[in-house]
């Protein structure tokens, strides 16, 4: 079954957030909202150019993180995106809004927020193409310096995948 999905702006960046607001719902729901914004936006930037998606990702991480069971710096990690956004330079992400569940810490502004995504990768230099389904994991801080989303923790597995030459499908071409 293939995946379509649009692909990302080129001027993705994280947006600016609104200030809390005393007469809003609650803080918990103005964080919910917050993560929800935040993956929309770090999917439409991973499924952009690899210029958009390197210059969302490289602001996205904390100085530390937990990434995929590994404590690593962000420069570790922006180093692994890099390579593999050169390996698959087509992507498109589209998360199973279901499947998405979002908890929050008020006290400390943190938000955890899992789920599953179809994910389709192309590489037409090495003419292949890799799609699926996987799940996602993140903890974002929301009490960053300037307010812009951290990452403090990545991870999730794939549930699917299926590998296949570039021009097996129709829409390959």
């Amino acid at each position: 079954m293939p995946i379509i999905c649009e692909r990302g702006s080129a001027n993705a960046k994280p947006r600016e957030q609104e200030p809390y607001s005393p007469n809003a719902p609650s803080s918990q729901q103005w964080l919910a909202t917050r993560t929800n914004v935040f993956l929309a936006d770090l999917y439409s930037a991973t499924s952009a150019s690899n210029a958009a998606a390197f210059k969302f990702l490289s602001a996205a991480y904390a100085d530390n993180l937990s990434y995929y069971g590994k404590q690593l710096s962000r420069e570790e990690v922006v180093a692994q995106i890099s390579r593999f956004l050169d390996r698959w330079p087509i992507r498109i992400y589209k998360m199973n809004e279901a499947s998405k569940e979002v908890r929050c810490d008020e006290m400390h502004s943190i938000c955890t927020a899992t789920g599953t995504l179809q994910f389709d990768s192309r590489s037409p230099e090495r003419k292949e193409r890799s799609f699926g389904v996987a799940s996602f994991e993140y903890k974002i801080d929301f009490s960053t310096p300037g307010g812009y989303p951290k990452i403090l923790t990545e991870g999730g597995a794939v549930i699917e995948r299926q590998k296949r030459s570039w021009g097996e499908f129709p829409s390959d071409n």
